[in-house]
């Protein structure tokens, strides 16, 4: 570096995705990235806020499994303790992944020291009866911030105990959340308990919009077998599932919703049609498919 400065720096607009050097370097692994940036100036502990105000570099280390850019940044001075807006701590993003390497780091330094959320221990531990337990005792725990984000990461470890623990004590769960990732066995038992199929989420987003822009052709067949709206219309991009795999350039995706019979002109304003997606984004050959199924 000719200006130690930039490995510090920390651009305008800020958020969980993006951030300063040493977080995107933390987040995808790149050691040697990551030890470059640290040994010219870079904070380990530099906060982002608002929602790192201890830093995310650790937190995005542990919740990808880095267990060596963890030790890394130990050996430059972070702290173990630390949170992310509505994410939990350091020590719960290792727990939700099941990492002992990194929760075995992260305790050795200090990490238990910042363990204020017992429901998200219990439920990331795979305890069943913790997570009954602690909300019978504290009903408030129902509002939980992260209450979603528990039972997604239970999905994803296919701990159905952990799912029906928090089945039974929040009777309306599933009034608030629609879990759309992790095991396929698990979704299905989800969607067969109840589970909503078209529960939108803050963002006006169906569970199909969401399966659409991930491009996920295991879990999409699963929501429109379980009633899904294929031609559902979101509140802010006013785009239907097709729209939205259009934008993304999924050509697959779009290929199945179109044969599953979305609609080739759906959208809330011409804008958002999946025909506009695809000539803004240079989707060419998506927009070829769309001529051949009625796009226009």
């Amino acid at each position: 570096f000719h200006n130690r400065s930039l490995a510090k720096y920390l651009p305008p607009y800020h958020n969980w995705y993006t951030g300063s050097p040493l977080k995107c370097a933390a987040s995808k692994g790149f050691v040697d990235i990551v030890k470059v940036l640290l040994e010219h100036g870079a904070d380990p502990n530099m906060p982002e806020r608002p929602v790192a105000p201890h830093g995310i570099a650790m937190y995005d280390a542990a919740a990808h499994r880095h267990v060596d850019v963890v030790r890394l940044l130990f050996a430059y001075g972070a702290r173990a303790t630390g949170s992310v807006d509505s994410c939990g701590s350091f020590l719960d993003a290792a727990r939700a992944n099941g990492n002992e390497d990194v929760i075995s780091l992260l305790l050795e330094h200090g990490g238990a020291a910042d363990d204020p959320d017992p429901l998200s221990s219990a439920a990331h531990g795979g305890d069943a009866d913790g997570v009954r337990n602690l909300i019978g005792a504290q009903p408030n725990l129902v509002d939980h911030p992260y209450l979603d984000y528990l039972v997604r990461c239970a999905s994803e470890r296919a701990d159905r105990a952990v799912i029906q623990a928090f089945l039974d004590a929040v009777p309306n769960l599933f009034e608030r959340i629609t879990v759309t990732r992790g095991d396929p066995a698990t979704v299905r038992w989800l969607l067969s308990r109840g589970m909503q199929s078209n529960l939108p989420n803050w963002l006006g987003w169906t569970p199909m919009h969401e399966l659409a822009h991930r491009n996920d052709m295991t879990l999409v067949p699963l929501f429109l077998e379980f009633g899904a709206a294929l031609d559902a219309i979101d509140a802010v991009e006013k785009s239907t599932p097709l729209g939205i795999a259009c934008r993304d350039g999924h050509h697959e995706m779009v290929d199945w919703l179109l044969k599953k019979g979305a609609d080739p002109n759906g959208g809330g304003a011409t804008w958002a049609r999946p025909m506009a997606w695809a000539k803004r984004s240079g989707r060419d050959q998506i927009r070829e498919l769309l001529k051949l199924n009625g796009g226009s």
